[in-house]
C-alpha cells in the first residue's frame, strides 16, 4: 500500500492562481503568467491520497485538512516539513474543498482504530465555517458526497482538475488588484479573495449560537472518537487577508475593498448567511478580525484539543517582509508551509500530551 497509485509531473506557474476564476476580470494579467513558480511530483496512494515524500506503514502522525493541507500547488507541503523536522511519520489526508465534516468522514473511514499517537486538524479560518454549513446542501442524491480514493478518479481521467484549471486572460481594462502591501518598507503586489474578508466579520454571539459552529464542534467528538488515546492539536490556519490587508499602503485601494462591504448575520434557521453590510469598513474587520479565531479557540479548549494558532507566527513573518502566499492565489506559498510545518514540529516538541509518547 506504500507505492504511489498516481502521479503527474506538475509546472505551477503564476496564472495557475485560483483568483484569476474566483474573482475573474477583477485581477490585472501579471507580466508572465507562464512564468514557473514551482515544479514538483504531485502522487497519490490508493486510498486518493497526497503521498508522503517518506512513506510509512505505521504512520505516527496523521493530518487532516482541506486544500492548505493537500497543498497541490506546492512541492513539499507542511505534512512533509513537519515529518523531516519532528523525526515522526505524517500521513497526509488533506483534500481540497473539503470542511468539517467531511474531514471527520475521512478519519471514520480511512483511521478507524488508529495506532498514531498525534491528530492534527488543520482549520482554515477562510471558509471551514461555511463549509460545515455548506455540507448540508452540497452534496444531494444526483452529487453525491465521495470518498477520496473516488473522487480523485475524475482527476485521473482529466488532467487539468489535477490542479483545477489554466490560465484565462482577464477581460477589461479597470482592475481592482493587485493592490501594492508596503510591508514596513518591503514593497510587495498582492490580490485578495473578497470573500474571505466578509467570512471573518461576524460577532461571537452569531457564530456560537449557528448550526455550522456545533457540526464543526460534532466533527471534532467524531475524530477524537476515533482517534482514541492520540493526542489531537488543531492547528489554526489564516487567511492571506487576515496577515495581508493591514499592509495595503494606498488608501483608495483599501476603500476600493470595502466599497460594497458584507458580513456575516445569523439567519432564521441557524446559519450563517452573507449580507451587505452598511456599517462594513476597514476599520470594522479590523475589530472583528479574530472573532472566528478567538472562538475556535474557546471551544477546542473546552473540548479538550490542544489549539495552536500559526496567526502570529504569520504575523511575525509578514512584518519582516515576507510573502508567505502565492500573489494570484489563495493558498500559501512553500515558505508558508515550511513555517506551519516548522512551528507544529517545535509545538510536538514540547508538548505535554506527548511527554509519554516514543
Amino acid at each position: 500500500g506504500l507505492g504511489d497509485v498516481y502521479k503527474r509531473q506538475i509546472k505551477f506557474y503564476v496564472g495557475m492562481g485560483d483568483l484569476f476564476i474566483a474573482q475573474p476580470n477583477t485581477i490585472a494579467p501579471p507580466n508572465d503568467p507562464n512564468a514557473v513558480l514551482d515544479e514538483y511530483v504531485l502522487a497519490w496512494d490508493e486510498d486518493g491520497f497526497r503521498l508522503s515524500q517518506n512513506p510509512s506503514d505505521d504512520y505516527r502522525i496523521l493530518a487532516l485538512g482541506d486544500s492548505f493541507t493537500e497543498a497541490p500547488n506546492v512541492g513539499t507541503p507542511w505534512t512533509d516539513i513537519l515529518a523531516s523536522q519532528s523525526g515522526l511519520s505524517v500521513r497526509n489526508m488533506g483534500f481540497r474543498g473539503y470542511g468539517p465534516v467531511e474531514e471527520a468522514l475521512v478519519m471514520q473511514e480511512y483511521e478507524a482504530n488508529t495506532t498514531a499517537d498525534v491528530v492534527i486538524i488543520a482549520f482554515f479560518e477562510g471558509n471551514d465555517i461555511s463549509n460545515a454549513q455548506s455540507y448540508v446542501w452540497q452534496y444531494t442524491p444526483e452529487n453525491p458526497y465521495e470518498l477520496p480514493h473516488i473522487a480523485r478518479q475524475a482527476m485521473r481521467e482529466d488532467p487539468r482538475q489535477v490542479l483545477l484549471w489554466t490560465f484565462e486572460a482577464p477581460q477589461g481594462d479597470n482592475f481592482k488588484y493587485p493592490v501594492m502591501l508596503d510591508m514596513n518598507g518591503t514593497p510587495a503586489p498582492m490580490a485578495f479573495l473578497e470573500g474571505y474578508i466578509w467570512n471573518n466579520i461576524v460577532s461571537m454571539e452569531d457564530l456560537e449560537a449557528s448550526r455550522p459552529l456545533e457540526m464543526t464542534r460534532q466533527s471534532w467528538r467524531d475524530i477524537q472518537a476515533v482517534a482514541g488515546d492520540a493526542c489531537v492539536i488543531l492547528a489554526y490556519l489564516p487567511s492571506k487577508e487576515t496577515i495581508y490587508l493591514p499592509y495595503v499602503a494606498d488608501e483608495t485601494a483599501m476603500g476600493s475593498i470595502f466599497d460594497n462591504p458584507m458580513h456575516l448575520t445569523l439567519s432564521d434557521v441557524g446559519f450563517l448567511s452573507v449580507v451587505d453590510d452598511p456599517d462594513g469598513s476597514y476599520e470594522k474587520w479590523a475589530t472583528q478580525r479574530m472573532v472566528i479565531r478567538d472562538t475556535i479557540q474557546k471551544y477546542a479548549t473546552i473540548d479538550g484539543i490542544t489549539f495552536v494558532d500559526l496567526i502570529p507566527h504569520f504575523e511575525e513573518r509578514a512584518n519582516a517582509g515576507d510573502v508567505l502566499f502565492y500573489v494570484y492565489d489563495t493558498h500559501p506559498n512553500q515558505a508558508g508551509h515550511d513555517l506551519i510545518g516548522s512551528v507544529l514540529a517545535e509545538t510536538l516538541a514540547t508538548n505535554p500530551c506527548l511527554e509519554e509518547q516514543p
